[in-house]
């Protein structure tokens, strides 16, 4: 009797150009990217996400102002997890406010808003995104996603066109030191 592997499923993800792969591959804990409109973060933000979700089992939390500023990063969540088979994907939910992907591995992808930090209390988190992070509060990080991250030592990206010197500039400038 001779068993056959399943075949391997390759997943293709969007190109990155350069300086989102630097920033892709880099392995610290926190990344602060102060970049202009369109240069891709929101595509930098699905594929850091796709990249840990599947395969480390927790929820992973994409955080934006605003409901409406989630979605362009939900499309590119959709396109990649569209390529997984049913077996790897458990479910999709897209629902007016609500977008979650399951996988089978245990990891979870969630897309919120950070317009009312209190809404966020509650699971911890392996990893964050904070889409337009110097558009949300200083409460929302220090208070509920640091928190939230600290329990398994999470990791968090923050994407972000710069708006004055804010908490997400001091973030920023945390970075430069040496």
């Amino acid at each position: 009797m001779t068993t056959e592997a399943a075949p391997r499923v390759e997943i293709v993800l969007p190109p990155l150009h350069k300086s989102q792969l630097v920033i892709a591959k880099d392995p610290h804990r926190f990344k602060v990217v102060a970049c202009g409109r369109k240069w891709g973060k929101s595509l930098l933000d699905a594929t850091v996400l796709t990249k840990y979700a599947p395969e480390d089992p927790g929820l992973y939390m994409h955080i934006a102002p605003v409901y409406r500023q989630t979605q362009e990063a939900w499309e590119y969540i959709e396109k990649i997890v569209g390529q997984w088979p049913r077996s790897v994907v458990r479910q999709v939910i897209h629902s007016a406010g609500s977008e979650q992907v399951f996988f089978t591995t245990g990891g979870v992808i969630e897309m919120r808003t950070g317009d009312l930090p209190a809404n966020l209390r509650g699971p911890k988190l392996k990893g964050a995104v904070m889409d337009e992070a110097a558009f949300q509060k200083r409460e929302t990080w220090e208070t509920v996603v640091r928190p939230a991250l600290a329990v398994d030592q999470g990791w968090a990206l923050f994407s972000s066109t710069p708006n004055h010197f804010n908490w997400f500039y001091d973030l920023f400038e945390l970075g430069q030191e040496p």
